[in-house]
């Protein structure tokens, strides 16, 4: 039975009046994010909820067991399609991998991990307690009961060994099949420990797959960058983002006319660079930012690479700029598909005006004290 005084409906995208229909048959109370949830406190943003929830329930199970490929198939695609939001029997175009996306920020990708790789490196910590030769209870009950006589190097698996010893040699072999031999093996395993502790995630980046660094990877280190904006401001630098020429590149007929400024074809060079739409509300925010005067596209590119950190801390002022930039290109993506799907149209003063103030909001958790003092006057 469920207690109804213990159980909450948190909504996100429903009507109010259906909300109301539902508590009526439910008698549920209606609560709002951010709660706690296993002591992580939670977010309606889909990142979050993937590697907290989804990623969460699936490390109880990826610690003994070795997933099918068909369970990780599966697992994937209802992240994939709750992240895309994707709808049951609709197709939705998208341009990018979801293996590109299971990779750190500095590559490009999302920073969410990628399943097969993080189920391998957290069984290669039964691999490597087994392979140091311990006294503990565990150990000695592994050693007599699966491996005899043999090390961990040399056991074979038997018919009547349990699911939890085959993942184990498994993921044994596996790296002996990619490293080359027992000493390499055992030299990735024993980088991975820190103080003592076997860290999963060193072994887990050994094990994924690699991307390039971006060249400008560095600024999505800021933590005053939020993750929605940091999302835009990636998908459009790599051009991914559907618009209408890259839609049309598919083979689907679609009048290929910015919807912003019904001028030019949509392009993301058109759209963030180009769009008198978009350069009002750029220019808006470069004057919140005390960056006055006329600023071409070119100008401000050049500019932008011209502060992008080569050596050193990162400066507040290139935070400020940054987190503005993200700002700005996923308001204009997010105007862009109002003004398209629901046919909402809004000034640039206003576009200006509401972006300042989620930036303020998010700047002012920042433990910088020079962001936080530039706050102050505005």
């Amino acid at each position: 039975m469920v207690s109804i005084a213990k159980t909450s409906i948190y909504y996100g995208g429903v009507a109010e009046d259906v909300r109301k229909q539902i508590g009526v048959l439910t008698g549920y109370s209606e609560e709002q994010f951010p709660f706690r949830y296993l002591g992580v406190t939670l977010n309606p943003e889909k990142l979050q909820l993937i590697n907290s929830i989804l990623f969460g329930l699936e490390n109880y199970w990826c610690s003994d067991l070795l997933l099918p490929k068909v369970v990780v198939n599966l697992i994937n695609k209802l992240c994939k399609d709750y992240f895309w939001g994707t709808q049951p029997g609709k197709h939705k175009m998208i341009f990018q991998r979801w293996h590109s996306i299971c990779s750190p920020w500095q590559e490009g990708g999302f920073n969410i991990n990628e399943l097969l790789s993080w189920n391998k490196a957290l069984i290669c910590k039964w691999l490597w307690l087994l392979s140091q030769n311990r006294d503990g209870i565990w150990d000695k009950l592994t050693k007599d009961y699966n491996m005899l006589d043999a090390s961990i190097w040399t056991a074979q698996c038997k018919p009547h060994h349990a699911e939890s010893w085959r993942a184990i040699l498994k993921v044994r072999d596996s790296l002996l099949g990619l490293v080359g031999d027992q000493v390499a093996v055992q030299d990735v395993l024993d980088s991975s420990v820190l103080k003592g502790r076997f860290v999963i995630s060193k072994v887990y980046d050994k094990l994924r797959q690699k991307h390039s660094k971006l060249g400008w990877a560095r600024v999505l280190s800021y933590p005053e960058i939020l993750p929605k904006h940091k999302i835009s401001l990636i998908q459009a630098a790599q051009q991914v983002l559907s618009t209408v020429d890259k839609i049309s590149a598919r083979g689907y007929h679609l009048v290929n006319r910015c919807c912003l400024c019904e001028g030019a074809l949509e392009s993301h060079r058109h759209l963030f660079f180009r769009c008198p739409f978009s350069q009002a509300v750029r220019r808006l925010m470069l004057h919140w930012l005390g960056l006055t005067g006329s600023w071409s596209a070119l100008a401000l590119k050049n500019w932008l690479y011209r502060l992008l950190p080569q050596h050193g801390m990162l400066s507040w002022r290139c935070a400020l700029v940054f987190s503005c930039l993200a700002g700005l290109v996923f308001t204009l993506w997010e105007e862009r598909n109002n003004l398209i799907f629901l046919g909402r149209a809004k000034k640039p003063e206003l576009l200006a005006t509401e972006l300042q103030w989620v930036l303020k909001i998010r700047l002012s958790a920042s433990n910088n004290p020079h962001i936080r003092s530039w706050l102050v006057n505005k």
